[in-house]
């Protein structure tokens, strides 16, 4: 059997790359062994001394050491996080550390050093001289820190090669399992490459809660065990190499080196569960010729071959099975999918048991959630629904006991009640009483196996809804951002679905007509939104950048509540009759237009006028005037403007004599009023 060593000769580039993960390793004219510290190889160099596993709160320590010399190791801590080699104040960690196969390794419970940062150092000593390899500002936390921390389980070598090439499951899988003071969340799993000194591979493992004893006899914290499917297909793995096995949730753990062995299908079991309403549950377990989890092997049904999954990092797969049926399961121990007699592992038959629902609990209904409209209420929303051992609905009549009054008031005495057919009991209700909170406090049903008693509040009222800024202005093609929230006294209405419209204003000239208008939520001009959890939406009204940067005046953004109506998942239904607007301002101040006055005139015939203006003011009206007198002008007409301005004829006045005219574009809410030049026509 060869074993690929783990230390000898570490790559050059290994050693030179330590700098950047925060090791220091002995100058380069040192004569020791080769060295490099494997653990604490989380980014933030953070280890924990809180509860990772049962009665453990120690953290490892993991350094490689060439072995061609078998050389002496210790490790070392400084309070000097920063601290080097030479720096004073090293000091033994108190614990001897063990040898073997190039790999240093000792458990250490710095728990006297909490909320501080350290240097911690590999010492590797030989004949011809001594290294050091040392991670530095390793920070110590321990309870009360958010910092969780993890455990390896005792690995074992096995690993197995998926042989499923017809489902593209031909991956080199190693079945890797722990604990960590983390109760929710994921674990990283990775394997040890030593020619750079990284980790590879990396896989997530799903933490499940887990109590994790605190002593003997005992007492427990809140924990987490995980296990993983570890992909080593890139290690190239053959039996008698020598792995590593790292661990990452914030801080790591590093595992001791182990020999892998190929592993070999060898038993399978299957366990029922206790029946549900959904079926039961079926635990196939996978283990190999140690009696060793298995990571990946195909499990499938024997009544008709169908794929109920690949093990995972426990070696386990899980099928729902029908309650009140047989069945067998097989594990493919080859790419054919069919039952291989001889070859494949089969299971005993699991027989599954019948289903009894019995009431076992109640729990408060309400339709609208916990803070509704006075509108929203409809018969039936306020409601009690008795639950079987499974939490479904029990379908049966039950008897409850309840009472409902304002929150603070002196509860009235129970009421206690049948339910329906399905388990349902509706709490009588009126709206049209006090507004603000109420409390429900209700009992499990008769014949519960542990009657408990329950309480539940809600709040009803007038719903406000409110948009801020109440009167948004953003420069000429910019942006309003309104922000909404729908509530009563403070209370979130959450997942109301908000009407919204824009009524566009007036655009000043140099503009030709309004054109902002909302986005991303449906339509420029109409559109909805849902509240968020808190109550809240926003809306974006943009204005469209133009030449000349118009301002736009008078728009409205309005918002009302809509009809929510039952869908999926949700119950909610009704409208809360509430609404609320905002006005619109993009830019500001009129514009002005150049107005130019043309015209031809000749004695005894009309006077032809041709009035220029730009598009913009196409609709705007504008004034002839004409000239009677010394500083005196009357107004001849008024006409509409058009896109390009006016022709008109006018009637001469004075035969042969000179007539003077100019032309006035009218004030308005779009322009502001501009007179052209003074004509003179003969």
């Amino acid at each position: 059997m060869h074993q690929r060593p783990l230390a000898r000769g570490l790559a050059v580039s290994a050693v030179s790359a330590l700098v950047i993960t925060g090791l220091t390793v002995a100058p380069a004219h040192a004569v020791g062994p080769d060295v490099a510290f494997i653990s604490i190889f989380n980014p933030a160099h953070r280890v924990s001394t809180r509860l990772d596993a049962d009665m453990d709160r120690s953290i490892s320590l993991v350094a490689a050491a060439d072995d061609a010399d078998s050389p002496d190791v210790s490790f070392e801590y400084n309070t000097d996080p920063v601290a080097g080699p030479a720096t004073a104040g090293w000091t033994g960690i108190g614990v001897t550390a063990s040898y073997s196969n190039g790999i240093a390794s000792a458990t250490w419970s710095p728990t006297d050093l909490n909320g501080t940062s350290i240097a911690v150092r590999l010492v590797a000593t030989t004949p011809d001289g001594t290294s050091y390899a040392i991670r530095n500002n390793v920070a110590v936390t321990g309870d009360g820190s958010s910092v969780n921390s993890v455990k390896i389980a005792s690995p074992n070598g096995g690993y197995f090669v998926q042989p499923y090439a017809d489902s593209s499951h031909t991956r080199t899988l190693k079945a890797v399992s722990g604990t960590t003071s983390a109760t929710s969340g994921s674990v990283e799993l990775s394997w040890w490459r030593a020619s750079d000194n990284s980790f590879q591979g990396q896989t997530d493992a799903a933490v499940s809660p887990r109590d994790l004893k605190v002593s003997i006899p005992g007492t427990y914290v809140a924990g987490g065990g995980f296990s993983g499917a570890l992909d080593i297909t890139a290690y190239g793995a053959d039996p008698g190499d020598l792995l590593m096995i790292g661990a990452r949730r914030d801080t790591d753990d590093v595992a001791p080196p182990v020999a892998l062995y190929t592993q070999t299908l060898t038993s399978a079991s299957a366990m029922a569960a206790t029946p549900k309403s959904s079926g039961t549950q079926v635990q196939i377990d996978v283990l190999d010729q140690n009696s060793n989890p298995v990571a990946g092997a195909e499990v499938r049904r024997q009544s008709d071959g169908g794929l109920v999954g690949y093990t995972d990092g426990a070696g386990v797969a899980t099928a729902l099975q029908p309650n009140d049926s047989n069945e067998t399961y097989y594990v493919n121990t080859t790419d054919t999918n069919a039952y291989e007699g001889g070859t494949d592992l089969i299971t005993s038959m699991v027989t599954t048991g019948t289903y009894t629902p019995v009431v076992t609990a109640t729990e408060a209904v309400l339709a609208d959630g916990d803070v509704f409209d006075d509108d929203e209420y409809a018969a039936g929303d306020v409601a009690l629904q008795v639950l079987d051992q499974d939490g479904s609905p029990y379908a049966g009549a039950a008897q409850v006991s309840y009472t409902l009054y304002p929150t603070g008031a002196t509860p009235p005495s129970p009421t206690t009640a049948t339910t329906d057919g399905n388990g349902r009991l509706v709490i009588p209700f009126d709206p049209a009483d006090a507004d603000g909170e109420y409390t429900l406090e209700f009992t499990s049903p008769s014949g519960a196996p542990s009657p408990e008693e329950y309480s539940q509040t809600f709040v009803t009222g007038d719903a406000v809804l409110s948009l801020s800024p109440g009167q948004g202005a953003a420069a000429s093609g910019g942006q309003i951002t309104y922000h909404g929230n729908l509530s009563i006294d403070g209370e979130a209405l959450p997942g109301r679905t908000i009407g919204l419209t824009y009524k566009r204003g007036v655009e000043l000239v140099p503009g030709t007509g309004a054109d902002a208008g909302m986005v991303g939520v449906g339509g420029a001009l109409s559109g909805t939104v849902t509240t968020s959890p808190k109550g809240t939406f926003t809306v974006t009204v943009d204005d469209p950048a133009e030449a000349g940067n118009p301002t736009e005046t008078g728009g409205k953004l309005s918002a009302a509540t809509a009809t929510n109506v039952a869908s999926g998942a949700s119950t909610l239904t009704g409208n809360a009759g509430a609404s609320t607007a905002s006005t619109a301002e993009f830019g500001s101040g009129k514009g002005s237009v150049k107005i130019t006055l043309k015209g031809t005139g000749k004695a005894g015939a009309a006077d032809n006028l041709t009035v220029v203006t730009p598009a913009s003011v196409r609709g705007e009206k504008v004034t002839i005037f004409r000239k009677v007198g010394k500083g005196k002008w009357t107004s001849v007409v008024t006409k509409t403007l058009g896109a390009s301005g006016l022709k008109l004829k006018l009637k001469d006045p004075n035969g042969a004599k000179v007539v003077q005219y100019k032309a006035t574009v009218v004030a308005s809410d779009r322009v502001k009023s501009t007179t052209s030049k003074v004509l003179k026509l003969k």
